[in-house]
């Protein structure tokens, strides 16, 4: 399948859709034991117990998030370290048959669906690591981040993912910064401060604090934004040559 070098705008909205609509509740399944919003907040209780905390900035952030993560930059990748993602998930699937694009597509959807279900156990799993002291916390991070491996493995397996998963896992938490130090967010238990060795920086920013918790749910995000973004291009695949079959059957 020939990779584009920029995702198609049916693709883009897609994954801007479902990053803004579905990733603040996946999100939020353990943001109301990491996180105080201070600005925009959204907050549902029960019993005056919080179960679901966001902010009206998520939703857009999150849908940028997506387009990047599950479109831009595994094209880029991609032009780096290839893979060929079709025929690796449709050969271990269905040997030795020839597969239509309406069977690739259901495969990819369900590849897609099990991306996002995973990655809400994933981020469900945090929240109990975090709340409840069954280990050290860093064996909680290493639990999760081998609970987010395993989701590759099982799920993808492409060098490809892998790579964006880890570099986003690092970087994602990272560029939270900027926005704990507007103080749309704060971390109510950080334990990670990154620019604390840097000694020119002032000191309210050295003391922005992050979660190390929060890497592998960034790796588990970018796995199901990846599979979202090649269901829909699947999708927009399936819908283009359906358009192509109809023309010439007219021209016919």
């Amino acid at each position: 399948m020939k990779v584009n070098n920029l995702p198609s705008l049916f693709t883009s909205s897609r994954l801007f859709g479902t990053g803004a609509l579905l990733g603040p509740l996946v999100d939020g399944l353990h943001n109301q034991c990491l996180l105080e919003y201070h600005r925009a907040p959204i907050t549902v209780a029960w019993n005056d117990d919080p179960i679901f905390c966001t902010s009206l900035w998520v939703p857009p952030l999150l849908g940028i998030a997506y387009v990047v993560l599950g479109g831009v930059l595994p094209r880029a990748l991609s032009q780096i370290v290839p893979t060929n993602v079709t025929d690796r998930f449709l050969t271990t699937q269905y040997p030795n048959q020839s597969i239509t694009v309406q069977e690739r597509t259901m495969f990819l959807r369900n590849k897609a669906l099990w991306a996002v279900f995973t990655t809400a156990l994933i981020i469900k799993l945090s929240e109990l690591l975090e709340t409840q002291s069954f280990f050290a916390a860093n064996f909680n991070v290493i639990l999760l981040l081998c609970c987010a491996v395993l989701q590759w493995v099982c799920l993808d397996g492409t060098l490809v993912a892998l790579l964006l998963a880890s570099i986003t896992s690092i970087g994602g938490p990272l560029s939270e910064l900027p926005f704990v130090a507007a103080n749309v967010w704060q971390y109510t238990s950080p334990d990670q401060f990154p620019l604390l060795p840097f000694q020119f920086v002032p000191d309210d920013l050295q003391q922005l604090g992050l979660n190390r918790i929060t890497g592998p749910c960034y790796f588990a995000v970018t796995m199901d934004a990846i599979a979202l973004g090649r269901w829909y291009d699947a999708l927009w695949e399936n819908k283009t040559s359906f358009q192509n079959s109809n023309n010439k059957i007219r021209q016919s």
